[in-house]
């Protein structure tokens, strides 16, 4: 017993010291999409690259970088309200998100919880507007055929956190016209697809 210690020391360096294996998921940036809905209107935000990583043990990691170009407001149809929705997602672009100034807009996964047989607590940093934020998503990802999918329950961040304070209600801002505010929380929904 009282070589227990010190095996228990070697057990634990070798496993320390063995390489983990890890494969790496390259997200088809054509086929994922992240649904937003903000007071009256709602869309698509679309991805520049990403990766999901997988080790052994199952430990997932990985970055997604939003493309803020293709950000879509899908309420408005393009043949009816063409102008609209044009004014509308610059609106956004421009004086919400200020992607000139703020162009990276990435998550990165740190780490995720089983809840049940089929459902994961997923964690991780969102950096949009120069700040960066820790959020939490219940989500499920599973095999289909070739494919890895990763779909989200719906959730709900504050745009406020990020600084985000366009025609807040609860951070007035200089130049919003008196009395027109959008609501501060988004609700978002997940939907990627790996190779």
């Amino acid at each position: 017993m009282k070589h227990l210690p010190a095996l228990i020391i070697l057990l634990l360096f070798t496993s320390l010291s063995l390489p983990v294996k890890r494969k790496v998921w390259k997200l088809d940036t054509g086929k994922s999409e992240v649904y937003w809905h903000c007071d009256k209107h709602w869309g698509y935000t679309h991805f520049k690259d990403g990766q999901l990583y997988m080790d052994d043990a199952g430990k997932l990691a990985g970055r997604f970088d939003f493309d803020m170009q293709l950000f879509e407001v899908k309420d408005l149809d393009a043949k009816q309200y063409g102008t609209a929705k044009v004014i509308l997602e610059n609106t956004l672009k421009n004086e919400f998100f200020e992607i000139e100034k703020y162009p990276d807009v990435y998550f990165i996964l740190e780490d995720a919880w089983p809840l049940n047989d089929s459902l994961f607590l997923f964690q991780g940093d969102l950096t949009m507007h120069g700040n960066t934020v820790c959020i939490q998503f219940p989500g499920k990802i599973f095999r289909r055929g070739d494919t890895l999918k990763w779909e989200s329950k719906k959730f709900i961040i504050d745009r406020t956190d990020w600084g985000i304070y366009r025609l807040s209600p609860s951070h007035p801002y200089p130049d919003d016209e008196h009395g027109w505010t959008v609501t501060d929380t988004v609700e978002i929904k997940i939907n990627l697809s790996f190779f």
